[in-house]
């Protein structure tokens, strides 16, 4: 019964422990960028062989940068995606390899990971990508240490659209997004998830979000162009 209960200790150490020191006490996990009229798109889980092309599209269309945190296993295999948003000027960063949940992966485990995800990123766009985001927004002892040393910065967002949800509508994403912007807000979405209709209602609502940031001056920039001022 005691090793049960030090390993359960142990465990939440590494896991909630992790999370809340991540959230609540680290200094080097960005949320927000500098105060500056500029609001950077994020979009996770990709790439995606259908929807990915469609916000490129978008993206293009509207002359906006944006951010895309691509899963490793994807990445590798729908490498033309992945070049086609960094020759479009889009920054390219690390998703994890699997999309596993942090609390499941050992802490080597998250090093092996980030190292497969750099060698496969760097090997598509010629770069190495700066920056990373945990599956969830959730960490583990691995995932607060090993960024750093393999010369990422984890960045979090600043307001989620909520487009993961089934059945969202696009007037919930616009105003939930529009009413939030403030200088230097980072905003998460997806371009691929397993409730399909709510990314092709987050396509829908994009348009619109795009159209109101550029009636109100706000400059749409990757995460290089946000923290392009910034020291690390």
């Amino acid at each position: 019964m005691s090793n049960f209960l030090n390993l359960t200790f142990a465990y939440m150490i590494y896991t909630a422990g992790a999370s809340f020191f991540a959230h609540k006490q680290s200094p080097s996990i960005i949320r927000r960028g500098p105060d500056k009229p500029a609001v950077a798109l994020t979009f996770d889980d990709g790439p995606d062989p259908y929807f990915t092309p469609h916000l490129l599209n978008i993206l293009t269309d509207y002359k906006a940068k944006a951010t895309f945190f691509v899963v490793g296993k994807s990445a590798q295999k729908y490498p033309d995606l992945v070049q086609q948003a960094y020759n479009a000027g889009h920054t390219i960063g690390i998703h994890t390899w699997k999309h596993r949940h942090p609390w499941l992966v050992t802490p080597w485990g998250v090093a092996l990971d980030l190292k497969k995800c750099k060698k496969t990123l760097k090997a598509i766009t010629g770069d190495t990508p700066r920056w990373y985001r945990p599956p969830w927004g959730c960490f583990n002892m691995g995932t607060v240490f090993w960024p750093g040393r393999f010369g990422q910065k984890t960045v979090l967002w600043s307001i989620a659209g909520k487009d993961w949800i089934h059945n969202i509508t696009s007037q919930y994403i616009v105003k939930r997004i529009c009413k939030n912007l403030k200088p230097g807000i980072i905003v998460l979405l997806h371009d691929h998830n397993y409730a399909r209709g709510s990314t092709q209602t987050m396509l829908q609502a994009l348009p619109i979000i795009l159209d109101f940031c550029k009636i109100n001056g706000w400059e749409l920039v990757t995460l290089d162009g946000l923290f392009e001022e910034e020291k690390y």
